[in-house]
């Protein structure tokens, strides 16, 4: 998982005290989970760079340093962990200071001015120590120009930096302090929407929490908006927050406009491989609930009279929860019942919707043979990227174990998703349990 990046400015020549500053927060950096980045070189450079490899939490990617080239005299510390030769002389500060999801200048002189002036310039979140002398104290607390309404954050201590970084880059539920692009706070899972009464299959997905009306989920969606547009103005970002809707219903498309209108959020919709392949067909829970809703029954009469248990149900594969539906006279296409064309499922990614994988099927995933569901996983995967879709991964009813993440990790999925109320089912470097919307 990505870990947010913080850049550090400081100059190539450092008394020692300004040093041990700079030890102390590299390590501190790493200590609280972020990764570190600098021009590579000695000095604070050096000394951010030491403190971080001193850190428990180092793995050895921890420390980036972008050097202006590659002669002897622009060699990498011996402390950083990836070191990428620009090649840029002096320009390479622009780099530094755009790569960064925050910016910290610790003294420094003309260099590090260029990099504060940069970081300013482009927006990014910047702190400078006002106790180290160089350009750092001069600015602190400063406010370069107009383009921006809040000063330069001015710090006295390293605990002042981590608990500025704190409110910047908060835990979640993303692993880690998580992508910097995405809202903290919650992903939403949703399934389905309706308007007015709800029928068909609708009215029993209504009774589970499962479909919602339409202006209910409005108001959720503007309200989750709005927390994100405050926060960002609060603390200079400009996260989104993603807003998930599985199984690839017809009604997703009641969606559009809503989203359309809050720019905050991201909406991405989970599909099989096999809609995705033009397979249309509900799924056979939908079909169940729909004959529910047709002969007036609960789901609970259902079991009685068709010997078929909705949970133990979910738990086949999908051909065996079919076969069992036909075999007690269940229609598996019933009417009013429909998922999203290829078209409308490519309308949805130009209008800006993410595309993730709900799997090769929709089933408890856990009960298939590993050795056949892991080329289907990868065959899943190809599918997906083939219309321009995200390698993400959302595990059909959110049931997982970590055989099936590392399965999946193998297929090429680079995030996975499960479900908050799913037991089992643990966040990790690599799951992300949402939040059903009931």
């Amino acid at each position: 998982m990505t870990k947010a990046l913080i850049a550090v400015f400081g100059g190539n020549r450092v008394e020692p005290e300004i040093a041990l500053t700079a030890e102390a927060l590299g390590r501190a950096l790493v200590d609280a989970g972020f990764r570190v980045t600098c021009g590579g070189l000695g000095g604070v450079m050096a000394a951010i760079a030491c403190g971080a490899r001193s850190s428990p939490r180092w793995t050895g990617a921890e420390v980036i340093g972008l050097l202006p080239g590659w002669t002897e005299d622009e060699q990498p510390n011996a402390w950083i962990d990836i070191a990428l030769a620009t090649g840029m002389g002096s320009q390479r500060n622009n780099l530094v200071a755009r790569v960064a999801d925050a910016a910290i200048a610790i003294g420094g002189g003309a260099g590090t001015l260029s990099e504060i002036a940069l970081a300013w310039h482009e927006r990014r979140p910047l702190a400078c120590f006002a106790t180290t002398d160089g350009w750092a104290e001069r600015l602190a607390g400063e406010r370069l120009d107009d383009r921006r309404e809040r000063a330069i954050v001015s710090l006295a201590t390293v605990d002042d930096a981590l608990a500025w970084l704190e409110r910047l880059f908060p835990r979640g539920v993303w692993p880690e302090r998580g992508p910097t692009r995405w809202w903290f706070e919650q992903v939403p899972c949703l399934h389905r929407v309706h308007q007015g009464e709800p029928l068909g299959a609708r009215r029993i997905q209504a009774q589970l929490g499962m479909s919602l009306a339409l202006a209910d989920v409005e108001a959720r969606l503007r309200a989750l908006a709005e927390r994100v547009r405050t926060w960002n103005r609060e603390h200079e970002q400009r996260r989104r927050a993603l807003v998930t809707i599985d199984d690839g219903h017809l009604d997703s498309l009641l969606l559009a406009p809503i989203f359309a209108e809050l720019p905050e959020l991201q909406p991405m919709l989970f599909v099989t491989a096999p809609l995705l392949a033009g397979d249309r067909r509900p799924l056979p829970l939908t079909a169940l609930y729909a004959w529910c809703a047709a002969t007036g029954r609960s789901l609970e009469q259902a079991a009685t009279h068709l010997g078929i248990d909705r949970i133990g149900l979910k738990s086949l594969p999908e051909a065996e929860q079919r076969e069992r539906l036909a075999a007690a006279g269940v229609p598996l296409e019933p009417a009013g019942e429909a998922m999203l064309e290829r078209g409308q499922i490519e309308g949805l990614r130009d209008a800006g919707w993410l595309l993730g994988s709900h799997g090769p099927e929709h089933c408890d995933l856990r009960r298939l043979d590993p050795s056949e569901l892991a080329p289907r996983l990868l065959l899943a995967r190809r599918a997906l990227l083939a219309v321009g879709g995200t390698p993400y991964l959302a595990w059909p009813e959110g049931r997982c174990d970590r055989p099936l993440l590392a399965l999946a990790r193998a297929a090429g999925f680079a995030l996975q998703f499960g479900l908050e109320r799913e037991p089992g089912c643990e966040p990790g470097p690599e799951l992300i349990l949402r939040r059903v919307w009931t």
